[in-house]
């Protein structure tokens, strides 16, 4: 190929936008709880492992059982921001939805389905 030539090499088929619009939507006050869990539960853990490397096993147990409900609080807040973006994607394709707005995918009948499969040289059974 010489270098006059001007081409560029494009798929045959349409490439979706990979770019998630609820991730940018995102609550972040939940991705700042799981980080704050996670330093919490970082910072009992060293204090834990600190009381027993110093032969203190009271306030080690203590450490250890704080640490136990801090990771169980992060877990939460984990859950919680899934939940609240699963939520939040759910309302946005209501939205659009009831707006009549096109979600951008397309229901396929069985004869587009074989022809997309013999298009991409693909050789399964469509049931």
């Amino acid at each position: 190929m010489s270098s006059s030539e001007n081409t560029e090499l494009r798929p045959s088929f349409p490439v979706p936008d990979l770019e998630n619009p609820a991730k940018k939507k995102l609550n972040s006050s939940g991705s700042y709880l799981v980080i704050g869990g996670c330093l919490a539960t970082a910072a009992v853990l060293f204090g834990g492992l600190l009381n027993f490397r110093r032969g203190n096993s009271r306030n080690s147990q203590m450490f250890m059982r704080a640490r136990v409900l801090t990771q169980g609080a992060t877990l939460l807040a984990v859950a919680g921001t899934f939940w609240s973006a699963a939520s939040l994607k759910r309302r946005e394709r209501e939205q659009a939805e009831a707006a009549g707005e096109d979600l951008g995918v397309e229901m396929l009948d069985e004869e587009k389905a074989r022809a997309l499969l013999e298009k991409t040289g693909r050789q399964r059974s469509i049931r």
